[in-house]
């Protein structure tokens, strides 16, 4: 598990050879903010496929969280950075 500023993300090893997502997100904000931080999150982990490797991930957005305009920038660039930060301090391990 590796609890960020904007999310948490849970990881489990799985046997495909590439990583899996899922995405939870409480539906509050209309359904156009909704999809909008979904696409966000998609394009922000696929940047991240090499480091990702053989999991899955569920990206859980907690029901505080307004999905509102700066919201989706905040996440993408809080996975880019933050993930990855934590993805190789878990290999290190």
């Amino acid at each position: 598990m590796f609890r960020l500023r904007e999310c948490v993300i849970f990881r489990v090893k799985n046997d495909v050879g590439h990583f899996r997502l899922g995405i939870t997100l409480k539906s509050r904000g209309s359904s156009l903010e909704r999809n909008r931080t979904k696409r966000r999150i998609r394009e922000a982990m696929r940047s991240l496929a090499a480091e990702l490797g053989s999991y899955d991930y569920n990206v859980v957005v907690p029901g505080s969280r307004k999905m509102a305009f700066p919201y989706p920038q905040r996440l993408a660039e809080c996975l880019r950075r933050d993930l990855k930060n934590a993805l190789t301090t878990a290999t290190r391990k």
